[in-house]
């Protein structure tokens, strides 16, 4: 699934999405839309596909999520598949064309084709027919110039590739998938789009539908539940923390740590925090992950605080600050906000 994914994707393809409803989505199986409208700058231009061949096109932009690490990947991808085509088409990016002389410089050192879809044609046809709003994506085209597979290259693509190559990859079953994984992102769409709204409680009984009928669905949609449980009735959603707290999630120290943080940071939308589950989440997470993970430790510390135990949330923080700070993953904004914390949490337990 790829709730909440990040959009990557430039303007352009804002102002296309609205022809999207006006044929048929593509999908595995589907024949590959025509190659046109690129200014090919590197490598052998693309204007066909070859049959008996597989090829590899990539939808980038600079603005996407890790840019230049998407070239390094496709570019290990052509040492392990020598016989597949790979080509790497930029579209228009706000950002200017220095990240576009950079991609391009990379895409020559890896030795596949790289160009620029100057005018958004291109996107609009394959992209916006796909029901794809983010960057990279990734679509295989196989020997008969029909689409095997569509994604983010970045998951899926080199298994896609070994199946092919193989004769193994079972086209109708994905496209089976991956309908089903975009009923799934509309129908969570139109729920958040309530919420968001205002209507919380019609959000909330048409999720309840939803993960009745789909036990899958229902694992992956907990955490979604208590957080629109906070805006439709926040005494029934911190009854339901309890419940996941003791079950399904018992032993799951992201999520507890996660909503533990939807309670104690603050949350504007909260009447009646319920700062003792939140202590209760984030001590069962700090117990999984044995003390030292400093942002659990952090969420743990404030909890402490906004229960008045303030010098057993200084000890927490005073814990917490040299494991953060000797780990390079955590931002330093987030840093910034732990010694802040830290600066609290003495100043209250001076007076």
């Amino acid at each position: 699934m790829r709730f909440l994914r990040v959009a990557a994707l430039c303007s352009l393809l804002s102002l296309a999405m609205a022809s999207a409803g006006a044929g048929p989505l593509l999908n595995a199986g589907s024949p590959a839309p025509a190659i046109k409208g690129v200014s090919w700058t590197v490598g052998k231009p693309l204007a066909a596909f070859a049959k008996g061949s597989l090829t590899a096109v990539t939808f980038w932009s600079s603005t996407g999520d890790q840019d230049m690490q998407v070239l390094q990947g496709l570019f290990e991808m052509t040492k392990r598949y020598p016989k597949v085509r790979f080509a790497v088409v930029a579209v228009q990016d706000p950002t200017g064309p220095e990240p576009v002389r950079k991609a391009a410089a990379a895409a020559k050192a890896a030795g596949f084709t790289f160009g620029q879809d100057t005018t958004g044609a291109l996107a609009k046809a394959w992209l916006v027919a796909a029901d794809e709003q983010d960057m990279p994506m990734a679509f295989l085209v196989g020997k008969d110039g029909s689409l095997l597979w569509i994604g983010d290259p970045r998951g899926g693509l080199d298994w896609a590739l070994r199946q092919s190559e193989a004769g193994k990859w079972n086209v109708a079953q994905f496209a089976k998938e991956r309908a089903k994984e975009k009923a799934d992102n509309a129908r969570y769409g139109r729920i958040m789009t309530l919420v968001r709204s205002g209507k919380a409680k019609e959000g909330l009984a048409d999720l309840d539908k939803w993960m009745a009928s789909d036990k899958e669905m229902a694992k992956r949609m907990v955490l979604v539940r208590f957080d629109i449980l906070m805006r439709a009735d926040e005494p029934a959603a911190y009854k339901y923390g309890r419940v996941l707290l003791t079950g399904e999630l018992k032993d799951q120290s992201g999520l507890l740590w996660l909503m533990a943080r939807s309670i104690v940071d603050d949350n504007p939308i909260l009447k009646k925090p319920d700062f003792k589950l939140a202590l209760d989440l984030s001590q069962r997470s700090a117990e999984i992950t044995q003390f030292k993970d400093a942002n659990i430790l952090t969420a743990l510390a404030y909890s402490h605080y906004k229960l008045g135990n303030v010098a057993k949330a200084l000890e927490l923080q005073e814990k917490a600050m040299p494991i953060a700070e000797a780990n390079k993953e955590i931002p330093e904004q987030v840093k910034a906000t732990m010694r802040q914390r830290l600066q609290l949490f003495r100043s209250k337990k001076a007076k």
